[in-house]
């Protein structure tokens, strides 16, 4: 009976150093991993949030579409295109009610007028703000079929429901009205757009389209004169 507890307990002995060893052998085999220049280091890419998704853009910064709008009432032969108003003002049109545009123009510099709270700027480029919702796209496309001075300059759609939420028709219009517009950007609905780095609790995706769009518009408002040729 000793022998055989003897034998036990050498036995347990002999598998609780194996395993050591190899927890040990494993721990060595990752150090060299690490060191090895040939190994690629394994990363870990944080997914992107629903909500944060475009389901307009997808992937995209910016769409471009049309330069310029032609009047539905001009003569035949009559060229009516004219150049996009140059002023150190933009306006922010919301094309319905509820979609952000204070907050957008809170987040650029002084020169983003939103029309909504205050006068808009004579003679200003305008950039339309639009929901993702069929009623808000229908006036987005209003206000670019009706611009013959060609004074918009963009289109932001913003989207607060996530991309298998939105259906294939909103979708479809979404961008038809997109490319009406010289530009289009989209971002999701904030309630709060603190800085130009973005929403706290947006991805890194959001944020740089969110930065991205920022910049562009306060580019818009402010351009940099061109150098004079000596």
């Amino acid at each position: 009976m000793a022998e055989t507890q003897g034998a036990t307990t050498m036995t347990a002995r002999k598998q609780v150093m194996a395993g050591k060893k190899s927890r040990s052998q494993d721990r060595e085999q990752t150090m060299q991993e690490r060191s090895n220049p040939f190994v690629r280091p394994v990363t870990t890419v944080e997914a992107e949030p629903d909500l944060d998704r475009s389901p307009i853009l997808g992937d995209q910064l910016m769409m471009m579409g049309a330069t310029h709008m032609v009047s539905n009432d001009h003569e035949s032969g009559e060229e009516t295109y004219r150049e996009t108003p140059s002023t150190e003002h933009l306006n922010l049109i919301g094309a319905s009610g509820g979609v952000g545009v204070s907050t957008i123009a809170a987040a650029c510099s002084d020169r983003v007028i939103d029309t909504g709270e205050s006068a808009p700027a004579e003679d200003a480029a305008g950039v339309v703000v639009a929901a993702v919702t069929r009623h808000s796209l229908a006036a987005a496309e209003q206000l670019r079929v009706d611009d013959a001075a060609n004074a918009l300059r963009g289109l932001i759609l913003v989207h607060h429901r996530r991309p298998e939420d939105v259906s294939s028709e909103t979708r479809s219009y979404a961008k038809r009205v997109a490319r009406l517009y010289p530009r289009s950007f989209e971002v999701r609905y904030e309630r709060r757009w603190p800085d130009v780095d973005g929403p706290v609790t947006a991805s890194w995706a959001h944020k740089r389209r969110f930065t991205y769009m920022v910049r562009t518009l306060d580019a818009w408002a402010n351009p940099v004169p061109p150098t004079e040729k000596e």
